[in-house]
């Protein structure tokens, strides 16, 4: 077991120094959860090395076989998750709030939403890095949903109709007889 955790850490050091050298050499601000804006590594307008790309293949390979079968098989609640509130509108009116947040009673009058239906949602989206609940109830985007406002390309590919269903319906396809 000692090597298993040897490699890993060894592996995740790799990785964490590439991607320290690379922002080093590049001259590029450091990285945080919290910044107001996209970092120019997660611009798609940005050069990024290939040993950069190399480094995260590398990180994401070190989940072990269990915890990536969760990670995936949980998606689909992440996508629902993330469809409700770019489509109702939350993910722009989080954009456009203050520094301090705002609270699920505050999107339950202006979005005609039950607190109490839209709270795990938002927890479930802070637990996986989409947002960050500040204090109790008060929610602000992370670096990573800036992604999803109006004008970005992720944004466009959340909005593809079509997915849920594909998802949904793809072994009944495979399956049918006919």
């Amino acid at each position: 077991m000692d090597s298993e955790l040897e490699s890993l850490g060894c592996s995740l050091s790799h990785v964490i120094g590439t991607i320290q050298e690379e922002i080093k050499n590049h001259k590029l601000p450091e990285l945080s959860n919290f910044a107001p804006a996209p970092h120019l590594l997660d611009m798609f307008t940005f050069d990024c090395p290939p040993c950069v790309f190399e480094a995260c293949k590398l990180a994401l390979g070190s989940l072990r076989p269990y915890e990536r079968v969760v990670e995936q098989s949980t998606t689909i609640y992440e996508t629902a998750c993330l469809d409700l509130v770019v489509k109702t509108g939350i993910i722009d009116r989080l954009y456009s709030t203050s520094s301090s947040g705002i609270s699920i009673l505050q999107l339950q009058d202006e979005f005609d939403i039950d607190s109490r239906k839209l709270l795990p949602v938002l927890h479930y989206l802070a637990a996986q890095g989409w947002m960050h609940e500040v204090e109790e109830d008060l929610f602000l985007l992370t670096w990573l949903s800036l992604e999803l406002i109006k004008g970005k390309c992720g944004r466009n590919w959340t909005m593809t109709p079509g997915k849920p269903k594909i998802t949904a319906s793809l072994s009944s396809l495979l399956l049918h007889p006919d």
